[in-house]
């Protein structure tokens, strides 16, 4: 290492570096070694004169507690600051808070509301319903039902939504509302359910009773039907019987009977049926009366030939005319009145024609 005007530092070259003795490690340097070289040194001439800064060092400021002071009132007004911040922030949630328990509130508040009109309304259909007697419906157990499910409605109250009880009181306020509400709902449902299911009973109860009477009609009408066959004169009134009884079967086999409709089918059914009843009548009239006549006519002759022929012992004469007017006058008398009192006039006749016949033979 060399030293010139300039202090430059210069190094050994590689080749030096190599061709030294390594044998041993160099000593590191003591510091009377180092205090030597320091102290070698006489001219400071070679290094560079940058000035003089000894008087350049920093000195405090004097208004040093001023400036404290200002830097502890900037903290107490930023702490200041921040708790107001972190405060206003609490007390806004809470607000929030109690807002939104107060909103559920009144949701509830609206909800058990609206059920309590919808269980008013299922009540009045239901009372209704209720009055329906044993006889109007096809099975009693409906009104049983109905009965049952009013006397277990009853209309909830209302609960305070007042912001001023808290957060919790207000939840808890809403919580019951809504259930109270679901409730309600649930009776006013089996209420309107059990009410239909007496409607239906009722309609079912009234097809019933349509059907009944319709189709005893029609079986008066059939037996009536049956029996006619061969007894009327003109059968034209079987075939309109036979034709209500078919409208009437097709109404019964039908559904959602009319009362209306009904009363006209048995109507008609009763009045063909009263036609041809009225003809069996004229016709089994029509039907006795020659065969009376003409059964006492024939009463009436007999009677005059047997007579005469019993009164005749001896086959004389004065006998068979005695015997035919005695046969004649009996057989008129029995069927005197009616028209065997023809006959009467028969058994005369009878009786002058034997009594001449008998004379002739006599002659003879």
């Amino acid at each position: 290492m060399t030293k010139d005007n300039n202090f430059r530092l210069e190094f050994p070259t590689d080749t030096e570096v190599m061709g030294a003795d390594m044998s041993e490690p160099p000593k590191p340097p003591t510091v009377a070694s180092q205090e030597s070289d320091v102290n070698g040194v006489s001219d400071f001439s070679v290094f560079e004169d940058y000035g003089d800064y000894s008087n350049e060092i920093p000195v405090p400021p004097k208004n040093t507690g001023k400036i404290v002071a200002i830097v502890i009132a900037a903290i107490v007004v930023i702490a200041l600051i921040s708790g107001i911040a972190c405060w206003m922030l609490s007390n806004n949630s809470k607000k929030s808070a109690i807002t939104s328990a107060a909103a559920q509130c009144q949701d509830s508040t609206s909800q058990l509301q609206s059920a309590n009109n919808t269980l008013s309304d299922a009540l009045e259909i239901g009372k209704t319903g209720a009055k329906v007697t044993a006889d109007q419906v096809a099975d009693v157990s409906t009104v049983t039902k109905l009965n049952a499910a009013i006397s277990n409605a009853k209309e909830a109250k209302i609960l305070s939504c007042d912001t001023s009880q808290g957060i919790s009181k207000l939840k808890k306020s809403a919580k019951a509302m809504a259930s109270e509400a679901r409730s309600m709902n649930d009776k006013a449902e089996k209420i309107t359910n059990a009410a239909e299911a007496v409607d239906a009973s009722k309609v079912l109860a009234t097809q019933n009773r349509l059907k009944g009477q319709l189709n005893d009609a029609i079986e008066q009408a059939q037996s009536v039907l049956d029996n006619s066959d061969g007894m009327v004169a003109d059968d034209s009134v079987r075939v309109a019987l036979q034709q209500a009884i078919d409208s009437a079967r097709n109404l019964a086999n039908g559904t959602n009977l009319k009362e209306n409709d009904v009363t006209a089918a048995v109507d008609a059914l009763n009045a063909a049926k009263d036609a041809v009843q009225q003809a069996m009548d004229q016709y089994q009239e029509a039907s006795s009366t020659p065969n009376t006549v003409t059964n006492n006519t024939n009463i009436g002759t007999n009677g005059g030939s047997n007579g005469g022929a019993a009164n005749s012992p001896d086959n004389t004469a004065g006998g068979a005319a005695a015997g035919g007017a005695a046969g004649g006058s009996a057989g008129g008398a029995a069927n005197a009145g009616d028209a065997g009192g023809d006959a009467s006039a028969g058994g005369d006749a009878g009786d002058a024609s034997d009594g001449d016949a008998a004379a002739q033979n006599l002659e003879n």
